[in-house]
């Protein structure tokens, strides 16, 4: 098939899937089964719709430039990701199309076959006026089937994201276009203007993320607003008593809970932070301070002063959970609650989304731990923490491109070094890869699967380790045990030794091609199929 007919074809799949998601939404209008949960529903429905034509639209609309052919945007990404969005189509709409029967209220079963959509001698345009795509609708029949397709909509639209957000960001902040279209002048135009003027980009939050690239790519040369405000120390009036884990508390701030996060500097001889330092810095606070979606599952920094040899970065508490208790990851460890089975999974499912958003958009952790993993408490209602929203705390201000780290201190504590990639143990001398933050992962998906510590694996708590080696391999063999695979099943075992073990296979091309094509793997291998153990619950 040549491109314009991967084009069509794809077109065609968007068209239909966008039509089954409409009968949806619609059917919901004279749903009376749903009770007090159909409004609820009706908008989970339509704001999924809604994100799926902003995909359609964005990837494959008409524009109104000259000689600018449709599916200009899908044009400029590369074959192997045209085929793996047509293959991501396809299988969606033939799911669906399987599990559950879309008819038409006339005819009967009215939907192309795979063969006749695939089929490059018929053109787009037959698909987009067929009449049959406005008269589908979904033959579900009680609330849980309901339920089912919209957590499956939600699940493949988060995957179609995932797939495009990839490519579109590096278009649009690097020009990343692929050779065998650049030669079309108007695919190249339009790649590097189209998310700014978007207004499905930017319902999609991908402008934002664009913004995120920029700032990982070449924020230090620029782009940066200046968020060092030495006065929000004297607008503070009440500090926690309690620092969580050595770097941060809370604090209040015009009557509102706030939270402070604290990062040690090396002063010069007047006491005060290096300029690159405090460059890094206000490029992290750029990007924490930027609007982000919800998916990034950050806090919004209000800005940063300095106190003390450290940076202090303010962080804006959500509204609804203004007046909760905080607790990490790493402290419910210890305490007597524990979250069910499937809490669990979700949990894992989306800390690996959080982390590979952060990846997309250029950027790394660089100490993710079990400690920096933040949940609200109502301690008036006496609930569960969130487990299923998660907050992540604690992002390192160097990037891997400029500097191995921003640690000024060897550090042997085993809470922190457990964490860490044996390359990483004390003053690292090798640059920080993304390898490095997929085995930090790693080791929190032990803990959550084992729910306990991943220092209390050894007996003397690796007191006595000098060297990461040795830890790695012991966190190995609790992962290969039985123990973790009886609890949450092999594919969660399987997830958990690719992430320690960096086992994602050989990589080819350009350094640009193999983040991408990293990126993807990450999500398929660990990401979706986390999600698909989630979906058989």
């Amino acid at each position: 098939m040549d491109v314009f007919g991967t084009v069509s074809a794809a077109i065609a799949l968007a068209l239909k899937l966008e039509s089954m998601a409409e009968g949806l939404a619609a059917d919901l209008n004279d749903a009376k089964h749903f009770g007090s949960t159909l409004e609820k529903a009706r908008l989970q429905a339509q704001l999924e719709t809604d994100r799926m034509r902003d995909m359609r639209v964005l990837l494959f609309d008409v524009s109104d430039e000259k000689n600018v052919i449709p599916g200009v945007t899908f044009l400029n990404f590369d074959g192997r990701t045209q085929l793996a969005l047509l293959n991501l189509l396809r299988h969606f709409s033939d799911l669906l199309a399987l599990n559950y029967k879309i008819v038409d209220e006339r005819y009967g079963a009215a939907e192309p076959s795979v063969s006749m959509i695939l089929n490059t001698s018929i053109s787009f345009e037959s698909f987009q006026q067929a009449s049959w795509a406005k008269r589908l609708r979904w033959g579900f029949r009680d609330k849980k089937k309901f339920e089912k397709i919209l957590q499956e909509l939600q699940s493949w639209n988060d995957r179609l994201f995932s797939r495009i957000q990839i490519s579109l960001v590096r278009m649009a902040v690097r020009g990343d276009i692929h050779a065998d279209v650049s030669s079309s002048s108007a695919i190249v135009a339009t790649g590097h203007t189209f998310l700014d003027n978007s207004p499905e980009a930017g319902r999609l939050g991908l402008d934002n993320d664009t913004k995120m690239l920029q700032l990982a790519s070449g924020g230090e040369s620029g782009f940066l607003a200046q968020l060092r405000d030495d006065g929000l120390k004297d607008m503070i009036s009440r500090r926690g008593s309690n620092m969580g884990k050595g770097s941060w508390t809370t604090a209040d701030i015009d009557r509102q809970m706030v939270l402070l996060e604290y990062k040690e500097f090396l002063p010069d001889l007047q006491n005060n932070p290096a300029v690159a330092s405090e460059r890094r810095v206000e490029q992290l606070a750029n990007m924490l301070h930027s609007k982000k979606s919800e998916r990034y599952h950050m806090l919004s920094c209000r800005g940063f002063y300095v106190e003390q040899q450290q940076f202090v970065l303010v962080f804006d508490i959500p509204e609804n959970n203004r007046n909760h208790s905080i607790s990490t990851l790493y402290q419910d460890f210890e305490q007597r609650r524990k979250p069910s089975l499937g809490d669990r999974f979700n949990m894992a499912k989306t800390l690996a989304a959080s982390i590979s958003q952060l990846f997309a958009v250029g950027w790394v952790h660089k100490s993710f731990r079990s400690g920096n993993i933040l949940y609200f408490t109502d301690p008036v209602k006496k609930q569960e923490p969130q487990w299923l929203n998660p907050y992540i705390l604690g992002l390192e201000y160097a990037r891997p491109a400029t500097e191995t780290s921003s640690r000024r201190v060897e550090r042997h504590e085993i809470e922190d070094n457990i964490y860490r990639h044996p390359e990483q143990w004390g003053m690292p001398t090798t640059s920080f890869s993304i390898l490095h933050d997929v085995y930090a992962l790693g080791v929190v998906l032990l803990e959550i699967g084992l729910w306990k510590q991943a220092r209390t694996i050894s007996k003397s708590g690796f007191s006595r380790v000098m060297s990461g080696f040795p830890v790695k391999d012991k966190l190995e063999s609790w992962a290969s045990d039985l123990k973790l695979g009886s609890a949450m099943g092999r594919r969660y075992q399987e997830i958990v030794l690719k992430c320690l073990q960096g086992d994602f296979g050989e990589f080819r091309g350009t350094p640009k091609e193999q983040e991408v094509e990293f990126l993807e793997r990450f999500n398929t291998e660990v990401v979706n199929v986390l999600d698909d153990i989630v979906q058989t619950l």
